[in-house]
This record gives C-alpha cells, structure tokens and sequence, in this order.
C-alpha cells in the first residue's frame, strides 16, 4: 500500500492512533471521530462546536502525508439514519477530496453492539440508509462496515451488499476488484468472535476463487493484557495472530462510549512487551514514563516482523507459514479457526 506521497506499507500492517512522533510511518494511523446527540443540529450549541472543531479536530488527529483510516461513529443513542443524515459525516466527499490518498470507514453506530441488537437488523438499516448514503459521496476508498461479533450466518449477506453496491477500489486503470470492509470486533478478544472470523476467512477464500479481494482492516480487537497482580507473566498476542486469518490491516484504537476519565496517581512500572520470537507479550519493568511508548513500540515491532515476512515471500511463498510453525502455541491458535 502506497499513497502519493510515498507513505510505503507492506501488508498485512498494524494500525493505532497518532501517538508519539517517533513511531509516524510505523503503523498506519487511526483517526477515530465519535459523535454524540448534541452534536447534532437539533442541539445549536452543540452542534455550533462541533462545527467549528471538526477540521482542526481532523488534522490534528491524522498524521500529515501519512495513510489514515478515518471513522465517523455515533454512541448508542444514535440511530444510523441520524448519523448518515448528519451534515458534518456527509462532508465524508470532502474529506475524501481534500485526503484523497486515505481510507474512510462507512460511519456506524454503537447500538449495533449491543446484544439486543440483531445481526439482521444491523443489516436491514444499513440496507436502507446505505445507497442514499454512497450516491452522496466521490469517494472510491470506503470501507464497508461488518459487525464480527454478530451473527456468523449473517456474515455473506453483509459481503454481497458492499459488492451489490459496487463498494470496490477504483483507479485510473479503473474499476478493481479489491472490496474494503472494516470488520468491527467491538472491543473484544479475538476469542469472542472465533466463529464469525473463521467464517470470514473462508469468504476471503472463496471470493478470491473468483477474482475479488476482500480487504479486511480489523478494528478495535483487543490487546491480551499481562499483569504482575494476577500473575499472568505472558500471553499470546492473539489479535496480531488475525493477519493468519485473513486480515490485512490490523487496528488497535478503541471505539466507546465516552473516552478520557480519571489517570492512575502512581506509575505503571510493567508492562507487556511483544517478542517476535514467540508472539507472546511477556511481563516487563519499565522505567517511569516509559509506558505511552510502549504499545506504539510493540506495533512497530509487529509490523516490522510483517515487513520481514512479506519480502521473504518474494523468494519463498511458504515463509509466513513456517515462521507460524516453529511457534508452537500460534501455530495451535491459528488452527483452531479452521
């Protein structure tokens, strides 16, 4: 992947919101935009701020000639037709002149997470709002929105919408047949979802039979957490093991109800540090102020190692594999999604 600005990423690649200025390029970045109902135009206040902030809020958040992913999402109180139907989310055309060379998310909202909340209809309303929606927009890089944690039966349906709606990358060449989706893991271990993306990986395969690539961009999976309280020294790093089930960029920016709150008074003197040598986090000290680099420094190591991989597979096809099988337990995880 590669903008015009020669911002170069071999895929699969980690994705995290802009953090310290020493990991730009690293990592594609996130920019995660949430909405609320006074943000609305039915609340002026609100809405006048939301206004006045939202491009400074943008470049602030996005990472000057660099790849960006842009997300737009509503909290629960918002339905999907309130959200699409907002003015500011429909300058998503803007958005896609002015950063031309990002991927920008089809905007979704935090109802659909909730339990209640059928896959179906999850479904049904972005049926309804999604081609008014679309035919609004000049952009050619949407990512189409599919819910992981839903309905595993429901999962094909969402696949042809995108396709039926003709959500596929195109170029000067024109069309491709590459279909972005962001698939929403809603915060979750990979583990919540096992077979929903077993079942993903196998529609990958199955479109790529016929020429289409479904581009997976996993967003907001869980890290696994090591912790020296409840003595758990290591643990797999499960969501950089999706690149084995099919997806390509891997994120790690939350979406939630309300972000900020209260920081810790004491600092954290451990962490968990990615090893490549056996895709494990391992309990670590740190040192006072170290821990806001430590998780941008992991994704750097992690997409390095990806790195490593995709330019051997120039020479060798079956190097990913083999690295995955002289890991034993990663090996033993990636297989249980077959």
């Amino acid at each position: 992947m590669e903008n015009r600005e020669k911002d170069h990423y071999e895929l699969p690649c980690r994705a995290f919101h802009k953090s310290n200025s020493n990991f730009y390029g690293s990592y594609i970045n996130e920019v995660p935009i949430r909405i609320t109902k006074k943000d609305l135009p039915s609340n002026p206040a609100g809405y006048e701020i939301f206004d006045k902030t939202i491009e400074p809020k943008l470049k602030k958040k996005s990472v000057p000639d660099k790849v960006n992913i842009i997300t737009f999402y509503g909290n629960s109180s918002l339905s999907l037709e309130e959200l699409l139907s907002f003015k500011d989310v429909n300058l998503l055309s803007d958005f896609g002149q002015r950063y031309n060379d990002h991927f920008v998310s089809l905007p979704f909202t935090l109802r659909f997470r909730d339990k209640k909340f059928p896959t179906s209809k999850i479904l049904e309303d972005i049926k309804q709002s999604f081609g008014d929606f679309v035919s609004q927009l000049k952009l050619s890089n949407l990512l189409g929105y599919v819910p992981a944690y839903g309905s595993f039966r429901e999962l094909r349906n969402f696949v042809s919408l995108y396709l039926d709606n003709n959500v596929s990358i195109k170029s000067p060449e024109g069309k491709l047949n590459f279909v972005p989706l962001l698939i929403d893991l809603k915060n979750s271990s990979p583990d919540s979802s096992m077979r929903q993306l077993a079942e993903l990986r196998q529609i990958k395969m199955e479109y790529l039979n016929e020429g289409y690539y479904l581009f997976y961009y996993g967003f907001s999976p869980r890290t696994p957490g090591v912790s020296e309280k409840k003595k758990i020294n290591e643990t797999l790093a499960k969501e950089f093991l999706l690149s084995y089930v099919g997806f390509d960029i891997i994120g790690s920016s939350y979406a939630m109800e309300s972000t900020g709150g209260p920081q810790p008074n004491t600092p954290k003197m451990s962490a968990g540090i990615f090893d490549p040598l056996d895709f494990n986090y391992h309990l670590k000290a740190i040192k006072p102020g170290e821990h806001e680099t430590i998780k941008p420094r992991n994704l750097k190591t992690q997409s390095d190692f990806f790195y490593g991989v995709t330019k051997q597979m120039k020479k060798d096809r079956d190097s990913p594999l083999n690295e995955l099988k002289i890991r034993k337990n990663a090996f033993d995880y990636v297989e249980s999604y077959k």
